[in-house]
């Protein structure tokens, strides 16, 4: 489980690429469900938006793990080749602690597609990860058709469709960025999720969405 943000991208081993600063990039991950969203920070336009499934297992070396990312949805795909349930790209990579802060800071190294070029290269990418306090809500939901996806740790939360997305830091519940179209009521913004409902993953909620990961850290 991880909140984290974007800190640098290379391809193909050479220095940072400068254009990844021009992007507000962050990511919430559970056990099994992420969200991505990537925002060019002076258009606010959506740079890149993506929701689905992640496995993990030990990499070949202690530290590392290889991690895999199925995108049930992205925007980066035509709205009509997603089918419910069906992964529209899949992309690797092994995570291991950053040597400059173990702590805080993650490298992943591995290959995808490099926008800028359109050809499958080699990356590294520097995420910075953010302290979870213990007993934090996770929640992650799918909307019924399989086309929406929101993630909440604590007060940050992010949700995904097919040409919309929107976003809430943790300065309050009702500090919501919207980018790109949203279809209304079925973004999900005015869900809210508390686990003394009784509720349990696999359970339907108003308005169609579907818990996926309900639990506390």
């Amino acid at each position: 489980m991880s909140i984290s943000s974007l800190v640098s991208i290379s391809w193909r081993g050479c220095e940072p690429d400068p254009k990844a600063a021009e992007t507000d990039v962050l990511v919430l991950t559970g056990h099994s469900y992420f969200v991505d969203l990537r925002v060019r920070r002076g258009t606010k336009a959506i740079d890149w938006a993506f929701a689905g499934t992640r496995t993990s297992q030990p990499g070949d070396h202690e530290g590392e793990t290889l991690c895999t990312w199925s995108h049930l949805i992205s925007s980066r795909v035509a709205a009509e080749a997603h089918t419910r349930g069906h992964p529209v790209a899949s992309d690797s990579g092994v995570n291991s602690p950053h040597l400059d802060d173990p702590s805080s800071l993650t490298l992943e190294r591995g290959r995808m597609l490099n926008p800028a070029t359109g050809v499958i290269e080699e990356y590294a990418e520097v995420w910075r990860d953010y302290e979870v306090s213990e007993r934090t809500l996770v929640v992650f939901l799918e909307r019924g058709d399989g086309k929406a996806f929101i993630g909440m740790i604590g007060k940050r939360r992010i949700g995904v469709g097919i040409g919309w997305a929107w976003r809430a830091d943790d300065e309050g519940d009702n500090d919501i960025w919207s980018f790109g179209k949203t279809d209304g009521s079925e973004d999900g913004k005015d869900v809210v999720i508390h686990d003394s409902e009784g509720l349990k993953e696999g359970e339907g909620l108003q308005g169609g969405w579907i818990i996926r990961e309900l639990w506390r850290t």
